[in-house]
């Protein structure tokens, strides 16, 4: 009899044990996916501002093709000056 008492009070203090490192794993995984989504958004906002850029990027290179190119010469100072 008293060792079925033992064993059952070994099998309940298991049981805890297991239940705690679930409760754990749970909290770990959901602060994981809250660092993931947080990236995402980051990510998002990043991708967003280089499409910004690159189109700014393209008007003013696309300025200096035209006309702008032979402006911008026209009122620079030559390097000896």
């Amino acid at each position: 009899m008293v060792a079925q008492f033992d064993d059952s009070n070994t099998v309940q203090k298991q049981i805890i044990e297991l239940q705690s490192k679930l409760a754990f794993q749970e909290d770990t995984v959901q602060s994981l996916n809250d660092i993931v989504s947080e990236q995402q958004q980051d990510i998002l906002s990043l991708k967003g501002q280089m499409r910004t850029l690159l189109e700014e990027l393209k008007n003013v290179l696309g300025d200096l093709d035209g006309d702008g190119a032979s402006r911008l010469l026209e009122n620079e100072r030559p390097p000896h000056y």
